[in-house]
């Protein structure tokens, strides 16, 4: 009688541990998406979006394509806010609270069985005369250019357009195979650089954004991720200092003074 209450028991705990990986990876199910336009209408292409938790700490980061889309994937049910950074361009900053997994907001697809949703959130930028008068007559904000070979041009493209797919694996070879054809190829280490962050791959992360911040030692973007690196790899002092930098590039941001 003993055995069988046992058994028992122990079945009861398999059941709820069960119940229990299927509510996690539920609440894991949540994604996020949008467009990026300016006030024209057109989309606004390779702009950076990040997505903050509940207490404004960066979680993600990721650019617009070509056509103006980004998006988050694998999100928990929770509270989060969008915000799109603008440096080195005359458009005002933007940033969005939402809440995810509460059928709170229209723009919203319900995902299959596991109780999924994926929320749209567009953001429409208005200029700021103040930030382009600003960029044309100091020197202090340098605009960064490069002269991309056609071949490492063509993978960044398709390491983005394997990102709107959900093909992560596919869009780190392409971003590699592009850094292979142009080393100094800013942004496809950029964009390689917080995909490593993204696997928790921090010391890939830490060598990549090294290389970019080398290449372009005004990106906040490059020193952001840095830093981030630094800190997850226990390189706490190292960290203060790049996050440092990144706060003299971008005053408002919220994320490096964190």
């Amino acid at each position: 009688m003993k055995i069988c209450f046992i058994r028992y028991v122990l079945l009861i705990l398999v059941v709820v541990f069960v119940i229990g990986i299927k509510a996690e990876n539920a609440f894991a199910q949540n994604s996020l998406n949008g467009l990026v336009f300016d006030t024209s209408h057109k989309p606004v292409a390779r702009i950076d979006v990040e997505l903050l938790d509940e207490f404004e700490r960066l979680i993600k980061s990721t650019q617009t394509t070509s056509s103006g889309l980004y998006f988050f994937q694998s999100l928990r049910a929770g509270v989060y806010y969008v915000q799109i950074r603008t440096g080195g361009t005359n458009y005002r900053e933007a940033k969005e609270r939402i809440q995810l997994g509460q059928g709170n907001r229209t723009n919203q697809t319900t995902g299959g069985t596991s109780g999924g949703e994926t929320l749209q959130v567009n953001f429409v930028l208005e200029t700021d005369s103040r930030r382009s008068d600003t960029v044309a007559s100091t020197n202090n904000e340098v605009v960064f250019a490069q002269n991309i070979p056609k071949e490492a041009e063509k993978s960044y493209d398709d390491a983005l357009k394997a990102l709107d797919k959900k093909n992560q694996a596919q869009a780190i070879t392409e971003l590699e195979t592009a850094i292979r054809i142009f080393p100094t190829y800013y942004l496809a280490l950029n964009r390689l650089g917080y995909e490593y962050i993204a696997l928790n791959k921090f010391s890939e992360a830490e060598s990549v954004f090294t290389k970019a911040v080398e290449i372009n030692p005004n990106s906040f973007s490059g020193k952001s991720g840095l830093g981030i690196a630094q800190y997850k790899l226990d390189k706490k002092t190292e960290a203060v200092k790049t996050l440092g930098e990144a706060t003299v590039l971008n005053p408002a941001s919220v994320n490096s003074f964190l």
